[in-house]
């Protein structure tokens, strides 16, 4: 008989997270800029997560340049590009370069959208 834990099953961290993961611990290094990048980028999502879920279901996203459903969408549309460059690059059809400016423009991005969120704790 196996022993079962008492801690809950974590999920499994979404695609672009479990890249950012992959490049930090699986992948050649392609320097500590890129890793700075990738650790921003997965606090970014977090981040996002957090304010999507705790500010915007709970109605307090007054003053957000746009609609919270229309950021949502821009926030996928942005983690889809990281994506595919992510698959690209594994399969060489897209150079470490390119990739890295995928990643920049993407963590760029994240992060100024954060910076202008309603009701972000990190401002305070």
């Amino acid at each position: 008989m196996t022993e079962r834990s008492n801690h809950p099953s974590r999920p499994e961290p979404g695609p672009v997270r479990a890249a950012m993961i992959d490049l930090l611990t699986h992948q050649p290094f392609l320097g500590f800029a890129v890793d700075d990048l990738a650790v921003r980028l997965v606090s970014g999502e977090l981040r996002f997560d957090w304010w999507y879920s705790e500010v915007v279901k709970q109605g307090r996203a007054e003053g957000l340049w746009c609609t919270p459903t229309e950021l949502g969408l821009e926030y996928a549309e942005t983690t889809d590009r990281l994506e595919d460059a992510w698959e690209r690059r594994q399969s060489g059809e897209l150079s470490d370069d390119a990739f890295v400016a995928v990643l920049r423009e993407t963590v760029v991005t994240l992060e100024d959208w954060l910076d202008r969120v309603p009701g972000a704790p990190w401002r305070s």
